[in-house]
């Protein structure tokens, strides 16, 4: 026991178990601080923010009880400087992920809060880890001694190369980065495209643009092709947002009691959505569009809050129109959607 007394390891090991312990025991009481510091608010456990934080206050003590351990060992001076020139550089690079992930976690928590003025999207998540990883791996470089001017020159030359080799994924990159910055779609949208598929936007990233259907299925497309397609997007800030039905009626008929009946339909659905004060009740519009000979065609106008609405109000309309003509005796009546 003397022996390993003497050498020290014993009290090598020590420091390096304590900074294991220190950084679990220190980490539940400082992350919590720290994250409320940062956010002006209390983050849950489970945010990529938290976790990232408690990772790197972890890690700190793990890499001061490393070094601690490194000054009760008596090593030669060539070893001692050794060993610490690459207990540096795996500091560096402990570090520059954990350095990375907390700036992965403040995007995804800060672009939640900006309203629409920092895309959440995660190809720009991706970039801003990439540019601290790449910055990480530049200075653990240059602490051992190799110079990185060389190599970020070769990289310049071959940049075209591999540019080339490379130009579908770039395309994809660079339409995504301006579908994104253009600030015309953006991650929770919904959007109708060209070919008539709509759906919510569930992630832009470095490749691909993804669309989640009503139907759950996911639609991929290509972010160049998205950059370059037609869509309306639903989400945009917009007060004349309404879906269309089309009512045929008998053209013996009396229209002031027909219209009169789509109205109280329309007020329960709306109501049953939005509540009785929620919708604006002369939004509530009809439009007489043909007349043949047994039958008059019109279109009733219904005001939405969100497209995604546009379902239900037309099932719970169509629902209570049946209920009322019925009551009313009216038959001959067809009601169909207008896309």
């Amino acid at each position: 026991m003397d022996s390993v007394l003497g050498s020290n390891w014993l009290l090598g090991v020590i420091s390096v178990i304590s900074g294991i312990l220190l950084g679990y025991l220190f980490g539940g009481f400082i992350v919590p601080r720290l994250a409320k510091t940062l956010t002006k608010d209390k983050l849950d456990t489970n945010h990529p923010l938290y976790t990232a934080l408690l990772s790197l206050v972890r890690f700190s003590f793990f890499i001061f009880g490393l070094y601690t351990a490194l000054r009760f060992l008596k090593l030669e001076a060539s070893a001692e400087e050794k060993i610490s020139l690459y207990l540096k550089v795996f500091g560096i690079l402990v570090f520059t992920f954990s350095f990375a992930r907390v700036g992965s976690g403040a995007f995804t928590l800060y672009s939640s809060k900006a309203e629409g003025l920092l895309p959440s999207a995660s190809i720009l998540n991706n970039i801003v880890r990439m540019l601290i990883l790449l910055t990480g791996g530049l200075v653990a470089l240059q602490t051992l001694g190799i110079s990185v001017t060389p190599a970020l020159t070769a990289l310049g030359v071959g940049g075209l190369a591999f540019a080339l080799g490379l130009q579908e994924t770039l395309s994809n990159l660079f339409a995504g980065l301006g579908v994104l910055l253009g600030k015309k779609v953006s991650v929770g949208d919904y959007i109708s495209l060209e070919t008539g598929e709509e759906g919510l936007v569930e992630d832009i990233n470095w490749r691909t643009t993804s669309l989640k259907k009503r139907n759950g299925s996911t639609i991929i497309i290509p972010n160049a092709k998205m950059s370059k397609t037609t869509y309306t997007n639903y989400s945009l800030t917009n007060t004349g947002l309404w879906t269309e039905l089309e009512i045929s009626i008998p053209k013996e008929g009396n229209l002031e009691k027909l219209e009169s009946i789509l109205k109280q339909a329309a007020n329960f659905s709306l109501t049953e959505i939005y509540g009785k004060t929620g919708y604006n009740e002369s939004k509530i519009s009809f439009r007489y569009v043909s007349f043949g000979q047994s039958n008059i065609d019109l279109v009733i106008h219904l005001p939405l809050k969100n497209i995604d609405d546009s379902g239900q109000i037309k099932s719970v309309f169509i629902k209570s129109l049946h209920s009322q003509f019925r009551s009313e005796g009216i038959d001959n009546i067809s009601a169909k959607a207008v896309k």
